[in-house]
């Protein structure tokens, strides 16, 4: 794992040192080795981090002279065997053959091709100094973050925006557009359009996409996409189970690859508790432990959630120790920390304010926890719902409906009424409120059924034309509330979602010096969950059925036949932030003041909401406190950007 920046003068110039010296010392310190190669009109540097036994060997940026190729990559290949036996490397090799040369020789065979045949976390460029020619590349889930600048005559990359922001002489200006609708809807995703930054100018490869360079040619292009995987059509339920079960070994199997300890952020459900349990597994073969760090609530938390939820899950992760013993595992409550503490470091390495208010202070701690304990891989199963473990009962009732299977459908209620214990009535009674379209229950509720609560400055947003988007993208107030299964794959495999989830684990693994790896987000798992017919999901009323079936001997039985509670992790965020409400106020109330912060926010709906404001222990008022802290967080993005 690396951190990578570059410059390619279009104009044939020399690249001047004061900007390549800008561009390296844009990356905190803390990297095992930095090197750099600098050629005329052409600028690499590579910030190396030893992760794995390979990445001792690697030289970045690495030039071929004979073939005329320099790379410089921030990579971890995971299909290494298939790749070195393609290339015909002799088996005493291997372990000295390290990743980016594997990129290299799939160039060379496949040419711009080349990213189909790679399985891993990467982003790379690669220059062609003979002919001029530039060629970038960023993974299928976009694991590894790219930003970039064209500018008339010249092309600057890096695996951060500050040391863009140094080739453009610090003359950045921020983006309205993309500020508007990050203020624009409710929720914790940050952006609509991927491919650009909070920065104007500055802009960002999307997952699955390409770059290419040549003269006067500036081209991208995506190259993979999850929903256009066809349907796989196995001879039995069985089969679909152990083929998904033979899978999760061997991507799990994958992404243990590092010379230093193996973490894992461990929760009590069937996507971390799965990868926690094969992963435990496998170490234990190779006499090493797993690391597992699990967030819990702090000591002063009441309780206010039904059965149904479960803020607490140590009883689950206990389960998972007691079949696996080579676990070393930690709980950690997070005293002291909530949703406001340490905005400004949080903004310091994402590069951008963020809307991820409930957790992230505890998933930073966990994250600096493994860091401290020699993790040089920190996994976790975060895509898990919407990959191996995906299996609502809603969108299974809506894929049944919008597809006339109303006898299926019924069965899938009665049998759904038996899992959970519940009447009949009362089930078929919520199935038939749930087939109602949006607009009539907005009649019978006599109000709106999307209830907005979001900061943004109304003329700001109509300037930049945010509502178009959201209708184009269906998000927002135009956001499909009832998706079945193919609307639902189609939005949560989308490039804005992928980016966002990818793109703060990176920004996280370069803050604490390790790689955070998500088996439940490999490529290879999200092709086969999608290819799988939906039926295989929800099965006799059960949620989530293809994954119970394929854990069976794996998952702890308390866990994979869990049908009565889920885990809510973040259930004390708002008890944590009370106490805190007097600074969320004056802090407030002084960006108020401010005229930028006044330009981009809806100051009379902040002021009215920090007046009106209640907050009880249960946690009512989440909407309007989110508000709030999405609207301080903002506030001190400004602050940072006026420092830049």
């Amino acid at each position: 794992m690396s951190a990578v920046c570059g410059i390619i003068n279009l104009n044939n110039n020399f690249v001047e040192e004061k900007k390549r010296d800008a561009m390296i010392n844009s990356f905190k310190e803390g990297f095992d080795k930095t090197r750099i190669w600098h050629r005329q009109n052409a600028f690499f540097c590579c910030h190396m981090l030893y992760v794995t036994l390979e990445s001792k060997n690697e030289t970045l940026p690495f030039i071929d002279e004979e073939a005329g190729y320099v790379i410089t990559a921030d990579a971890i290949i995971d299909n290494r065997l298939e790749l070195l036996l393609s290339f015909d490397y002799p088996k005493q090799d291997w372990l000295r053959i390290p990743d980016s040369i594997l990129i290299l020789d799939s160039y060379k065979k496949w040419g711009e091709e080349c990213v189909k045949h790679l399985n891993g976390d990467f982003a790379f460029a690669i220059y062609d100094f003979k002919s001029n020619r530039l060629f970038c590349a960023r993974d299928h889930t976009g694991k590894r973050p790219l930003y970039y600048y064209y500018g008339k005559d010249a092309f600057a990359f890096s695996s951060n925006i500050m040391a863009i922001l140094k080739v453009m002489n610090n003359r950045c200006q921020l983006n309205d557009r993309w500020i508007a609708d990050f203020l624009s809807f409710e929720g914790p995703f940050h952006e609509v359009d991927c491919s650009q930054t909070v920065f104007k100018d500055v802009m960002q490869l999307m997952p699955a996409n390409t770059i290419s360079i040549s003269n006067d040619s500036f081209k991208i292009n995506q190259y993979w996409c999850a929903c256009d995987t066809p349907e796989l059509k196995l001879d039995s339920n069985e089969a679909y189970a152990e083929g998904l079960k033979h899978l999760l070994i061997e991507v799990t199997r994958d992404k243990l690859r590092t010379y230093k300890d193996v973490g894992i952020r461990l929760s009590g459900g069937i996507d971390s508790g799965t990868i926690a349990c094969i992963a435990s597994e496998q170490l234990k073969s190779e006499n090493k432990v797993l690391k597992a760090y699990s967030s819990v609530p702090y000591a002063e938390y009441k309780n206010y959630l039904n059965n149904a939820w479960d803020p607490d899950e140590s009883k689950y992760i206990e389960a998972i120790k007691s079949h696996y013993k080579n676990i070393e595992h930690t709980y950690w409550s997070s005293e002291g920390k909530n949703s406001i503490t340490d905005i400004e470091k949080y903004i310091g390495y994402l590069e951008h304010p963020y809307k991820i208010v409930e957790n992230f202070f505890w998933l930073n701690e966990l994250t600096g926890l493994a860091a401290n304990n020699n993790c040089g891989v920190l996994l976790n199963g975060t895509y898990g719902n919407v990959s191996f473990s995906f299996g609502d009962i809603i969108t299974h009732l809506l894929t049944l409906h919008r597809k006339g299977k109303y006898i299926k459908l019924v069965n899938e209620l009665l049998y759904f009424s038996s899992v959970i214990d519940t009447s009949t009535y009362k089930v078929i009674k919520w199935a038939m409120r749930l087939m109602l379209p949006d607009k009539v229950l907005e009649f019978l509720n006599k109000k709106d059924y999307y209830q907005e609560t979001v900061p943004v400055n109304p003329e700001l947003a109509a300037r930049c034309g945010v509502e178009d988007r959201q209708r184009y993208y269906e998000i927002g107030r135009y956001a499909t509330r009832k998706r079945d299964v193919y609307e639902y794959r189609r939005v949560m495999s989308s490039q804005r979602v992928l980016s966002q989830v990818s793109g703060t684990d990176a920004k996280m693994s370069h803050e604490y010096g390790l790689i955070i790896r998500d088996p439940s987000a490999d490529k290879r798992i999200i092709e086969y969950c999608f290819s799988v017919p939906y039926e295989q999901y929800v099965r006799k009323g059960n949620t989530r059925d293809l994954a119970r079936r394929a854990t069976e001997g794996i998952l702890p039985n308390e866990i994979r036949l869990n049908h009565k509670s889920r885990g809510f992790q973040s259930a004390d965020w708002i008890q944590r932030v009370i106490p805190s409400m007097d600074t969320v106020r004056y802090e407030l109330s002084n960006y108020l003041k401010d005229d930028m912060f006044r330009y981009y926010v809806d100051s009379k709906k902040i002021k009215n909401t920090l007046e009106n404001l209640t907050i009880n222990n249960k946690g009512i008022a989440n909407s309007e406190l989110r508000m709030l802290i999405v609207s301080l967080i903002f506030g001190k993005f400004l602050s940072f950007y006026e420092k830049i």
